[in-house]
């Protein structure tokens, strides 16, 4: 068991009205996205957070909130180096879940995404207990509307807290 711990300042994106709620009755967890439920920030990056919160409430002031995110490390699944075990165990236990469902007589067809795999991380988080999820995501911009852009590369690093004793304020 490993006592080492780990910390990441971490920005959320939101509406600016909405900001003082959100200090004063805590954060509400995302039902769905990459990385499964829980409060999504972007590690040591503002601009990603604000970029975000722009492109998601086109007509309303954005800004973020900085929490420092801290927790021991066998909570943590970080998924951000693909040579790591823990990515290699999110791709075999979707792998696992969609030849169970093939075998339950299911057609597996996959219509969102990023629904689906944040089911796989939680699942994972669940099994494992992991309070943390984090990953290389690549953020849609305001300019891949315009042009219908799209890339593989990542732009940021997610971060999910599930367990929102982790987040503390700065």
């Amino acid at each position: 068991m490993s006592n080492d711990v780990v910390n990441f300042i971490g920005y959320h994106g939101t509406k600016s009205y909405v900001r003082k709620k959100i200090e004063r009755d805590g954060f509400i967890q995302s039902n769905s996205g990459w990385l499964g439920k829980g409060v999504y920030f972007f590690q040591e990056d503002c601009d990603m957070a604000l970029n975000w919160a722009k492109k998601k409430h086109k007509t309303v002031m954005v800004c973020f909130i900085k929490r420092i995110i801290e927790l021991n490390e066998e909570k943590f699944f970080d998924i951000t180096w693909p040579l790591d075990p823990r990515t290699k165990y999110f791709f075999d236990e979707r792998e696992k879940f969609v030849k169970e469902m093939e075998k339950r007589g299911y057609v597996v067809e996959v219509d969102n995404k990023k629904r689906f795999e944040g089911a796989i991380v939680d699942q994972i988080c669940e099994r494992k207990k992991y309070d943390v999820a984090r990953a290389c995501t690549y953020t849609y911009q305001q300019y891949d509307e315009i042009y219908s852009l799209n890339s593989i590369f990542a732009n940021g690093v997610e971060i999910c807290v599930k367990n929102e004793d982790c987040m503390k304020v700065s």
